[in-house]
Parts: C-alpha cells; structure tokens; sequence
C-alpha cells in the first residue's frame, strides 16, 4: 500500500508541473446517451496521459414503442496513455499517435412499462488505441480516435419484475471506443 501511495504522489507531482493541459468533449456522446469529458495532461513533447469521464443516460436503443421505452443510467471511466509520432514543435502531443487504454462502464437500463426486464451491465476493458490530434494556433483542438480491446470482466444481472436477479454467463469479450472529441489546450 505504501508503494501505491508513494507512486500515485510521485506521478501526481510529475504531472502536475507540466506546462499544457488539454479539456475536451465528445459532442457525439450527446447523441447517442454517452457524452464524456476528459483531460489530457502532456508528460513530454510525444507522450500524454488522458483520463475521461461518461455518463450513461437517455434511451437504451433506438427502437421504442408505446410498450417498450428502455433508458439507461450509469457511468464509466477510462484512462489512457498515449504517444505521439511526429508532433510539430511548436505544438507538442499532436499529430497521429497510438496508445493504450483501460476502461469501466457500469449502467443499469430500465422500463417505465415494466414490459421487460431491467438489467445491471458491469464492464472492465482494456485496449489499444490509434488517433489523430489536429490543433489550432488559438488552442482549439479537434481529435479523432478509435480504439479495439477486449474486456477484462464483464457481468450482466437481469431483474424481473418481482425483483428476482438472474445472472447471464453470456459475454462477448471485445471492448471498442469511437470517439469525436473537441477542446481546448491551455
């Protein structure tokens, strides 16, 4: 434990003396019942660390009827490492990079109707990343990103309507991440 906290200090303390700090938002996610927002912290010129939050909210899927209205609650966090092949000077961690990723996800999906059953999703995932990083003289910034893994654990709970749980062995075992994301480095 003592080790942990020692690291965690001394990275913190790392991190935090580094001049540039990006905060962006995934306008998409918005869409889509996911939207996040996340901070990228520049180690060195060609190596940036990113840590990202989400919430889960609005509708499951996009099919809905008058008996079937599914909404999803919950939220996720991921962290990542990135590092960047040819950043231009002036604009360090910029530019095409790959990197790596771990992530949860935990939401719970519900029926107003009751006409189905409600279900409990945990997932632990990890993965490799490739983007592309576009910055402008005045700090905005755009970046595209994509990413392919496969998860860690994953638990799905199913609840009927008298409460009882059932737990579903059923797992897919692939993680994926799609991400539009604009911001502004400081």
């Amino acid at each position: 434990m003592k080790k942990t906290l020692l690291v965690v200090v001394l990275v913190f303390n790392f991190v935090t003396t580094v001049a540039q700090v990006e905060v962006k938002l995934n306008p998409f996610g918005l869409l889509f019942g996911s939207p996040d927002l996340s901070g990228e912290y520049f180690v060195a010129p060609r190596f940036g660390t990113e840590l990202t939050l989400s919430a889960e909210m609005g509708k499951y899927t996009t099919l809905s009827s008058d008996n079937f209205n599914p909404r999803k609650s919950g939220f996720g966090v991921m962290a990542s490492g990135k590092y960047y092949f040819n950043p231009s000077e002036d604009k360090p961690c910029s530019g095409f990079y790959a990197g790596v990723y771990i992530r949860m996800k935990d939401f719970k999906v519900t029926d107003s109707n009751n006409d189905f059953d409600a279900f409990n999703r945990s997932i632990i995932g990890t993965g490799f990343l490739l983007g592309q990083k576009w910055v402008s003289s005045n700090g905005m910034m755009y970046e595209l990103v994509g990413g392919l893994g496969r998860t860690l654990s994953e638990k799905n709970e199913f609840i009927n309507n008298q409460g009882t749980v059932d737990t579903d062995d059923t797992k897919l075992g692939i993680d994926g991440i799609l991400r539009f994301s604009i911001g502004y480095r400081f």
